[in-house]
């Protein structure tokens, strides 16, 4: 029994905060096939446009459908796929640095399918970066307690969920190895763990919060070196660290690194625009109540609720406080607080200088937007802090520290207040200051503290029953906090029958076709659920000459463009556009421009009027055309689509076939057995261009009746094969992502040499103090050792 006790006393600490995990998410653990999400309210974000805002979360808007569509291709095929044949008339999956293709926990949820995969997968990383709190506040000397209360923290941290709850899962994932990565800088074999766990954080699919950690930790390990008065040795570390990490994402890097020249340059934000979603001065109302300033669904700041919450709790924040200033360890507490302080500094954006140096002095800053992601790591640096308070309370040395912490909490409220009335903030902070006092948790939370203070004042003994209650009581009100905030909603929410896919499906045709829709009206998880495709998908990630043909339609379907360019707008150029992208159909619920389209079904869904309407002369997803006219490439070629019937030519830069017989617009057979390989066949009795309404794009070869021949590009981004010969054509394209190899094999390599390097590491000093025990005693018979030995 006392054994089993024991056990118990260890393992415990370690069950807490996966036993606040579930209970944050008790909606999803009753419904477990229900998906993280507010079924009945969309998110206030007034960075967006207003009829750009609708139900649902980056979840149902962006991850579902894109690891959906993966599971389905791998269930099918057996492989991970290397194109999307959904977004934009096709896109690589690989070289998509947000695809998230080569992060092994994500194969599990490819494996075992379901809407609500994603969230229990997020669970679990919650789970993972608890645990590794936990173990690096036990590194830190804190007792097992403190350290579990560090653990309940980090994944009950206001911003945490607030992240997980907007469906931001990769950005969470990558968060949950910062923890881990800190233990492992303090370890012996840092230049193999840590390159490992950095690699895991980016191969996530957003490497933002991997890169805001790399910085951290580069800046870490130069004071470290200038201390110690290590700088080259430090140096040799620190770009071992670095090679090894990109030896093991090559399979990632290469194949992006290739694809940059054809895709759309990704958004290079000036300071001002990086700073666009921040953290402000009102969001300081926040602090000690994550609702003052509203929830998602009625948040009353700036921006958002997800991206801006600066908010610690009212009991950590005394925790916090306390010991940033009794916990003995001081270094520990100077890394820590100059951590919270320095990245939530950042997160402010321009409002501060930290995150204007950064910017301009950082390589690599220019490609992220959003700074107030740097409040993964100030949560990590608030939790570790968190620890030391619960740590400081049971001490003997610092019977004060809970007071104190009290105190100073007390007196930060008070200068809140002070500045609410004094300073001219906007109403808001008020309002927010008001909601924080009458919000019934923060008066349990304060209440709780108090009568702490007053134990700790008559029963200055009772330190450890004083320090389990405080940190119980930070516990719960976090939790509390969380559980309100935590939603969920039935898949079939988003992913049901619904009006719109019904009278679609009621009139379609025969023959591959795409749809074109308004993405917050209709969203890719309802089209992928039943089966349509849809040209334009929620994802920024787009091919350079493809997107051409795609910004005609923005006005219809996203936000307005400029003015000063209407030529390129005019409804004859989109309904042009359309019909070469193999467009069936439109969905639209608000006004468009009138395209001369026939109306095929309208009617409310959701609480809005919608319409949609029927291409009459839809063209096949492939055709024959008989001629190829001749165009300048660049944008304007799109232009010339209202100039030119696309049965009768395609728009090119080159005329491969010379002979005078022509075929004439035939129809083509197509068929899509996998994402990345497609078959087209056709009879024809002349030469003439097949024409495939998907993208081109390099890595595309093709084989007609098994010979090899040309995939060439017309209507500026479609694939295009000049077929010179007459008779029954069998053509199969495949594709092959053009640095893929090589990236896997570089990685692989360095897989193989990163383990071994990291199995000597470790079992070197016991392979050789096994080979000492098990060295073969001399007995004189070997030659040559008894003469030694006995001289």
């Amino acid at each position: 029994m006392s054994l089993l006790l024991r056990h118990a006393r260890r393992l415990w600490p370690w069950l807490l905060s996966p036993a606040v995990t579930l209970l944050i998410f008790g909606r999803l653990v009753v419904a477990p096939g229900a998906l993280i999400v507010d079924g009945q309210r969309p998110g206030v974000d007034r960075a967006t446009p207003p009829d750009a805002v609708a139900v649902g979360n980056d979840l149902t808007r962006l991850f579902l459908p894109h690891h959906a569509r993966i599971a389905e291709a791998v269930a099918a095929h057996g492989r991970i796929p290397g194109w999307d044949p959904a977004g934009f008339g096709g896109r690589p999956l690989v070289g998509n640095p947000q695809a998230g293709l080569w992060y092994p926990p994500v194969w599990l949820a490819w494996r075992w399918w379901s809407p609500s995969a994603l969230g229990w997968l997020t669970l679990a990383h919650l789970v993972w970066g608890a645990c590794g709190v936990y173990t690096l506040a036990r590194s830190q000397s804190l007792s097992r307690w403190p350290s579990a209360i560090s653990s309940t923290l980090w994944c009950s941290s206001p911003y945490v969920l607030a992240q997980t709850f907007e469906g931001h899962y990769p950005h969470v994932w990558a968060a949950s190895f910062a923890p881990w990565t800190f233990l492992a800088m303090g370890g012996r074999f840092r230049v193999w763990t840590v390159p490992a766990l950095l690699a895991l954080g980016v191969l996530t699919g957003h490497a933002q919060e991997t890169y805001y950690l790399g910085l951290v930790l580069v800046v870490w390990m130069g004071v470290e070196a200038v201390r110690a008065k290590r700088l080259i040795p430090g140096a040799i570390e620190l770009s071992l660290i670095g090679l090894i990490s990109l030896g093991i994402l090559a399979v990632e890097i290469l194949p992006d690194l290739l694809m940059r020249k054809y895709v759309v340059a990704p958004f290079r934000p000036t300071a001002v625009d990086a700073a666009r979603y921040h953290v402000g001065a009102i969001n300081l109302a926040q602090l000690v109540s994550p609702p003052s300033l509203g929830g998602p669904a009625d948040y009353r700041g700036a921006d958002n609720y997800w991206e801006s919450l600066l908010s610690i709790g009212w009991t950590p924040l005394v925790l916090v406080l306390a010991g940033a200033w009794h916990f003995r360890r001081r270094g520990a507490v100077q890394a820590w607080v100059t951590l919270a302080l320095l990245t939530g500094l950042f997160a402010f954006g321009r409002y501060y200088v930290v995150f204007d140096v950064l910017f301009a002095v950082t390589p690599g800053m220019t490609s992220f937007r959003v700074p107030s992601r740097s409040l993964f790591l100030t949560s990590l640096g608030v939790a570790m802090l968190a620890g030391f308070g619960v740590q400081a309370i049971q001490t003997d040395r610092y019977q004060y520290a809970l007071r104190n912490g009290f105190a100073f909490a007390g007196l930060l409220m008070v200068l809140l207040m002070a500045a609410g009335w004094i300073l001219p903030v906007p109403d808001v902070f008020l309002g927010g200051i008001r909601t924080t006092m009458s919000d019934s948790r923060f008066r349990l939370a304060f209440t709780g503290t108090a009568l702490a203070c007053l134990w700790q004042r008559f029963r200055p003994g009772d330190r450890r029953v004083l320090a389990l209650a405080v940190g119980l009581l930070a516990t719960a009100e976090m939790a509390c906090y969380g559980f309100a905030l935590i939603q969920v909603a039935p898949a079939a929410r988003f992913l049901g029958p619904d009006p719109v896919g019904r009278a679609i499906l009621a009139h379609r045709t025969e023959g591959a076709f795409r749809i074109r829709a308004r993405d917050p009206f209709y969203g890719d998880a309802r089209a992928f659920a039943i089966g349509l495709e849809k040209t334009n998908l929620n994802d920024s990630f787009q091919i350079r000459r493809a997107a051409d043909l795609y910004e005609r339609l923005y006005p219809m379907f996203g936000s307005p463009m400029p003015d000063r360019y209407p030529e390129r707008f005019r409804p004859e150029v989109q309904g042009a556009v359309m019909r070469r992208m193999n467009v069936a159909f439109t969905i639209t619920d608000r006004d468009t421009p009138d395209l001369g389209w026939p109306e095929a079904a309208s009617g409310e869904w959701d609480g809005r009027p919608y319409t949609i309407r029927r291409n009459p002369e839809p063209l096949p997803r492939a055709y024959v055309v008989p001629r190829a006219e001749i165009v300048a490439d660049g944008p304007a070629v799109v232009d010339r689509f209202v100039d030119c019937d696309p049965r009768s030519a395609v728009l090119m830069t080159e005329n491969p076939l010379r002979s005078e017989a022509r075929q004439p617009f035939t129809p083509a057979s197509y068929t899509s057995l996998q994402a990345d390989r497609v078959e087209v066949r056709v009879v024809t009795k002349a030469p003439g261009y097949l024409v495939v309404a998907d993208t081109w794009m390099p890595g595309w070869s093709a084989t007609d009746g098994g010979a090899a021949v040309e995939i060439l590009r017309g209507n500026r981004a479609q694939r295009v094969i000049a077929l010179e010969r007459p008779g029954d054509h069998r053509i199969v394209m495949t594709y092959t992502p053009p640095g893929l190899a090589m990236g896997k094999a570089i990685t692989i390599c360095s897989v193989i040499a990163w383990a071994a390097g990291l199995l000597v590491m470790v079992l070197g000093p016991k392979l050789r103090s096994v080979q000492a025990g098990l060295r073969m005693p001399d007995w004189g018979i070997l030659p040559g050792r008894t003469g030694a030995r006995n001289r």
